[in-house]
């Protein structure tokens, strides 16, 4: 496919100056890559198999083993770009049953959940370096007809190859900030074209629509397609997976509050807070889903020196990542120390704190939790998501709270009157229920460039 785009000489310049500064940078890179790779924080033999330090070359574009040339292409950063994009590959395995699809990521985490969803059903590399010689020999050998590219991974020397090689290129949920704009025009030179080499831009929000305009892409290209991740589903083996941790660790009959993806220190806060709620609920148990695998221990650590009874996951699960049936554990604090477990722990808990909100992390997704309608806490750092935290917060299924003190008090309203907690859980669903859409709109636009293979 071709693209009717004047690419001006001085964006070369720009991108042989970006090329060259990222070119020192790559022995840092690949030694972060190689250590993150190398940690193996995983919770089944399978999963370990997938990340064997062998991979490592995949950074360099050197296909793995299992790799093939494949029909669509779809990077997502790591987790919770996954998730969003989740809905929509799902989607694509049923209308094209023929094709062959690739989920790309850059981070380690990301490869363990992209199997956790997906198993066999699409193939998993890590994304090169954005290196030409890197991503050329990548493409060749995978081939693809269609990449798409999630939220904010816009590479230059990636798209600038897809775009010489007439590989349509789809920018997909994309978000584009207030106060990412001005980055943006003041590298103008180097992602102004570079933005203008997708065949489409589609938008989360009129806000990411209107900000894409306002840096100079051509209106032709973008989209309105809205958010994907109001488009999560509910798997049965999620809500499966939390009744056997309900069972397991004695739940039923328990207050449960889920601190969801978090950073440090945001769990001291949160033990903090819990030591406070639990005088008045004794019955009340703590569920922490560390963001990233490689705090998992450390996060024990934490929970275990708070004087509580706590246990993690990973003592009661088998090497095929099966919770054992027999089990004595009535644990004061569960550490999740899995990928894979964080919706299981939303279908079971009263209460959720999404994580990187307390932390200049700009918060993580509260679209998950919602859609099991639980109601939710955050602090006030919200900035990867202001709209959709809005919208809950606007319906009652989200408190924005500043502090610690702030954030007892409403656990504590929501422990004490369930009933408040009910309504704000389903006024959370509501809000997931009457916005989906997104992938429709989405595959819409994809449809035509995947050809006539729709299944009838």
């Amino acid at each position: 496919m071709s693209h009717a785009v004047k690419i001006p000489p001085y964006h070369h310049i720009w991108r042989y100056i970006y090329t060259f500064i990222l070119s020192i940078l790559l022995p840092i890179i690949l030694l972060l890559s190689r250590k993150k790779l190398s940690q193996k924080t995983v919770s089944t033999n399978e999963q370990s198999d997938i990340l064997d330090e062998r991979r490592f070359s995949e950074r360099f574009g050197v296909l793995n083993q299992r790799a093939t040339s494949v029909d669509i292409l779809v990077h997502c950063v790591s987790v919770g770009e996954l998730n969003a994009a989740s809905p929509l590959i799902a989607r694509l395995l049923v209308d094209y049953p023929d094709y062959k699809i690739m989920v790309t990521t850059t981070s380690v985490t990301g490869a363990i959940h992209a199997y956790g969803l997906f198993k066999q059903k699409v193939q998993h590399h890590f994304l090169p370096i954005d290196i030409p010689f890197f991503i050329g020999r990548f493409l060749k050998k995978v081939a693809p007809k269609l990449v798409c590219i999630t939220e904010v991974e816009i590479w230059p020397n990636l798209v600038n190859a897809c775009w010489e090689n007439n590989i349509p290129i789809c920018l997909l949920n994309a978000r584009m900030s207030d106060k990412s704009v001005p980055t943006y025009r003041r590298l103008s030179k180097l992602f102004r074209p570079t933005l203008r080499k997708f065949t489409y831009i589609c938008a989360q929000n009129q806000s990411s629509y209107d900000n894409f305009l306002s840096v100079g892409i051509y209106k032709s290209q973008l989209r309105l397609c809205h958010n994907m991740k109001f488009d999560i589903s509910l798997d049965a083996a999620d809500t499966d997976k939390g009744e056997v941790l309900a069972k397991h660790f004695a739940l039923t009959d328990k207050l449960v509050i889920v601190v969801a993806s978090s950073h440090d220190p945001e769990e001291k806060l949160l033990l903090s807070s819990y030591s406070s709620l639990q005088k008045k609920h004794p019955n009340l148990v703590l569920i922490v889903v560390p963001r990233h695998p490689h705090r998992f221990g450390d996060v024990y650590e934490l929970c275990s020196a708070s004087g509580f009874i706590t246990e993690k996951l990973s003592d009661h699960v088998d090497d095929a990542g099966q919770v054992l049936k027999v089990s004595n554990a009535t644990p004061n604090i569960l550490v999740l120390n899995a990928m894979g477990w964080l919706k299981a722990a939303y279908s079971v808990c009263n209460i959720a704190f999404i994580g990187g909100s307390f932390v200049e992390k700009g918060g993580h997704n509260a679209l998950e939790c919602a859609a099991y309608g639980k109601p939710m806490l955050m602090g006030p750092s919200i900035f990867n998501n202001p709209g959709i935290c809005k919208q809950l917060s606007q319906s009652g299924a989200l408190s924005i709270v500043e502090n610690e003190e702030a954030l007892t008090k409403q656990c504590g309203l929501w422990l004490q009157c369930s009933d408040k907690a009910v309504s704000a859980g389903n006024a959370g669903k509501d809000v997931v229920t009457g916005n989906r859409g997104a992938v429709d709109a989405t595959l819409t636009l994809l449809h035509p460039l995947l050809g006539n293979f729709l299944r009838n």
